[in-house]
């Protein structure tokens, strides 16, 4: 059996429980018996999500839910083990107690411990830079806490090639999706430009610089387009223009704001766009250790992206193929894009939606990164 093991909300709460899931799916097309462990929804019994069975160590305190982690993974272990043979454990975000644990329990029972990377800080990100506790405790794990004793899973080339070169073993698979989950999406194009946004943009997205740039196009332009941003309220958009509200007034009638939603509601969102849209630092090293879910969340429902190459995406996407590329991370070059994609023709947009889906399809599906899981796990 293979555990995959960590602190997300599986199975729906977050984007990692969506990259275990995946995981798991894989495995289990592979012949290999799963079982996922997290922190979802509190449950007493376990359950199954898709055909995995899994199982939360939630409790009503949050504290002890927290603090208390550990040993309720150990009784959890415990009991697995007295049915299953476990060879493997796959360990996604977790605090750096679990990873230490995790070592000592795989060490005592020798068991395989293959640690599932999928991010690492920039200081940047942080109020208080290199001294904030999250920046900090990531240092410590893919610095010193990942060894030799154990296998990587890399969720980009960056992160492959310094773990590699430590003599880590590592493979590096991105962020895929079950696109069977995901039927091909088609839709009646038209000459107006639906784009949407969808996330907590916080330092890590460049959202301010996509809506100042959106502010930037002619008015014959700005009136085919249409912006939806999820995740935001029109207060909190409001706020990115509080030093010119002048640059707000011409564009909000663009923009519509529907704050938080649950994921099925943003997916059906997300169909009705032309284009979603992403801007990151090209420099930080957060993007280029990470892999942007929401980029395969979007061409999985046919749903081309504008946005710069970070991580490993230019190994996959090509200008007005399959996307829309900004040839970098400044309020120019979005502004630019935006023009590109607003002269587009229907049949032009429709073309890149087929393209991007095709790209899904095959380089971001279950079986797309099965010989990569078969190289690491411990037979």
């Amino acid at each position: 059996m293979i555990l995959l093991i960590s602190q997300y909300k599986y199975p729906e709460g977050d984007a990692g429980s969506v990259r275990m899931h995946n995981l798991a799916l894989t495995l289990k097309q592979m012949g290999q018996d799963v079982f996922v462990i997290g922190l979802g929804k509190i449950q007493k019994e376990v359950d199954y999500y898709k055909g995995i069975p899994y199982v939360s160590l939630r409790v009503k305190n949050k504290y002890n839910s927290r603090f208390l982690f550990n040993y309720r993974l150990y009784r959890q272990i415990s009991k697995l083990r007295k049915k299953y043979t476990i060879k493997n454990i796959i360990l996604g975000t977790s605090s750096i107690d679990v990873t230490m644990f995790l070592k000592f329990i795989c060490s005592k029972y020798q068991i395989h411990l293959i640690k599932d990377v999928v991010e690492w800080y920039s200081a940047s990100q942080f109020r208080y830079r290199k001294y904030a506790f999250p920046y900090l405790a990531k240092e410590i794990e893919n610095k010193r806490l990942i060894t030799k004793k154990m296998a990587v899973i890399s969720i980009s080339s960056f992160l492959h090639t310094y773990f590699t070169q430590k003599g880590i073993q590592s493979v590096r698979i991105p962020v895929y999706m079950d696109q069977n989950e995901f039927p091909d999406y088609s839709k009646n194009y038209s000459n107006k430009l639906v784009l949407i946004y969808a996330g907590s943009p916080g330092k890590k997205d460049y959202l301010s610089v996509m809506l100042k740039a959106l502010a930037l196009l002619p008015t014959d332009l700005l009136k085919k387009i249409q912006f939806n941003v999820i995740g935001l309220t029109p207060a909190q958009i409001e706020l990115i223009f509080q030093d010119d509200l002048s640059i707000f007034s011409k564009i909000k009638d663009n923009i519509k704001a529907y704050g938080r939603l649950p994921r099925a509601a943003v997916v059906e969102k997300l169909k009705e766009a032309d284009f979603s849209v992403l801007l990151r630092s090209e420099k930080e090293r957060y993007a280029k250790a990470g892999f942007p879910t929401k980029v395969i969340e979007s061409i999985s429902v046919s749903v081309p992206v504008i946005m710069n190459f970070t991580s490993d995406l230019g190994l996959y996407f090509t200008d007005r193929k399959n996307c829309i590329q900004v040839e970098n991370d400044t309020i120019g070059k979005f502004r630019e894009a935006l023009i590109k994609a607003v002269s587009l023709s229907p049949e032009d947009k429709k073309e890149l939606a087929q393209n991007a889906k095709s790209l899904a399809e095959r380089c971001f599906n279950t079986t797309s990164y099965a010989k990569e899981l078969e190289r690491i796990i411990q037979k």
